[in-house]
């Protein structure tokens, strides 16, 4: 079980009296404020206003004063593409760091190869944007991703799957798998990579849905479950409210399965809006809610914003704070110099261990870097169950199984 960990490297909590700061820096922040993920586009814009007060308070970007601009993404590629434009004609911001929507960010990324300013995003994950990356380096040159990519959760997939069956708690007699998951490329992507990964070990995928991001009723999906019997459900969505509402619906329908989200559930809302009928439920991130380890983080946000942290504010906390920590390591504003100095940076943040691939320009995944975490809730709160090293307690059989 983690005890403790210092918050160290870009982590600052202290003030710089009598700073005198140049013209200001502008930071384009994109992140969904309208539509089906704006609660999680939320979290993104108090971690970004939470990194500008402590990179100003620190003496900002080499003298210059941060300033945040925001640009609302509506979860939709079109619009992302429009507000990265508008960022760079209109608002003339220096850098843009956010970001949600893999496929969002992905059209995005073709726009920012042609303005030559560092593009950092916080919660996209799909490999299409790190494989441009590596197959054409000088093109996405400014292009740096801090959430690993799904991937990256295939061994722990198998990992996880193959403790639950040594210690008894799954016993399954087909190893049968259903899953429904969001029409995006996150959604579609994360599908791809736990197929492939549970079909390693065994397991038939006997049926995959992919559905609306902001779909509410699920009548028709659980029809075809009871008829079909899996041994295991697994869910990827973005929204909360839709993530809710396939929960309730599995939890009315009897269906007996082993019940594996991906994501949502981290978002502290998702609790409330599913109560009782998620009590029991496993999920599991690339990237964790924010650990209690990041103590002084989580007090200073809920006393701000009066409520807890998703993810995402995490995260988008940590997107900046690296980029504060790549300028102050080559004491220099020029986006090239940064670009390279981001490759070269490890920072501790509130998630974790952040180090860029040099070739991928992503976020490297690991116990020692950023962990995958299995969490399970039990009595409305979250427990970690695996890894092993980090457990808050061992799994709990999930109450609809029989």
């Amino acid at each position: 079980m983690r005890k403790s960990v210092v918050i160290l490297g870009a982590v600052c909590w202290f003030l710089v009296v009598g700073i005198s700061f140049g013209d200001p820096y502008k930071i384009g922040v994109s992140t969904p404020l309208t539509g089906p993920a704006a609660e999680v586009g939320r979290y993104i814009k108090n971690g970004a206003l939470l990194a500008v007060e402590d990179i100003n308070a620190a003496g900002g970007l080499l003298g210059r004063k941060v300033e945040v601009i925001f640009g609302d993404t509506e979860a939709k590629p079109e619009v992302g593409v429009a507000v990265y434009e508008r960022f760079m004609t209109k608002d003339k911001v220096d850098a843009v760091i956010g970001g949600l929507n893999s496929s969002v960010n992905i059209a995005m990324q073709e726009v920012a190869a042609k303005y030559g300013k560092l593009f950092i995003t916080g919660g996209p994950v799909s490999e299409i944007l790190t494989d441009r990356v590596m197959k054409n380096p000088e093109k996405y040159w400014m292009y740096f991703k801090t959430s690993p990519a799904y991937s990256k959760m295939k061994p722990s997939y198998r990992s996880f799957f193959k403790l639950l069956e040594s210690k008894g708690f799954l016993k399954p007699s087909q190893k049968t798998i259903a899953s429904i998951v969001e029409d995006t490329d996150y959604g579609r992507g994360v599908a791809t990579s736990f197929h492939e990964a549970m079909r390693e070990e065994g397991w038939k995928i006997i049926a995959s849905e992919v559905v609306k991001i902001d779909q509410a009723d699920f009548t028709a999906q659980m029809s075809k479950l009871r008829g079909l019997r899996p041994e295991v459900l697994f869910t990827c969505q973005v929204s909360p409210a839709a993530a809710a509402s396939l929960c309730k619906a599995f939890y009315q329908s009897g269906i007996s399965a082993f019940f594996l989200a991906i994501y949502t559930p981290s978002n502290p809302e998702y609790i409330k809006l599913t109560g009782e009928a998620s009590n029991s439920l496993v999920w599991a991130s690339s990237i964790d809610f924010v650990p209690a380890f990041a103590e002084k983080f989580l007090e200073r946000y809920e006393k701000q914003f009066k409520g807890k942290p998703g993810q995402n504010a995490g995260i988008q906390y940590d997107a900046m704070m690296n980029f504060f920590a790549a300028v102050k390591l080559c004491n220099s504003l020029d986006p090239r110099k940064v670009a390279v100095a981001l490759t070269k940076i490890k920072n501790q943040g509130v998630m974790g261990v952040y180090q860029y691939d040099p070739l991928t320009h992503e976020a490297i995944s690991g116990d020692d870097f950023v962990p995958v975490w299995f969490k399970q809730i039990i009595g409305g709160e979250h427990y970690a169950i695996y890894p092993e090293r980090y457990k808050d307690r061992d799994y709990t059989k999930q109450k609809w199984l029989r």
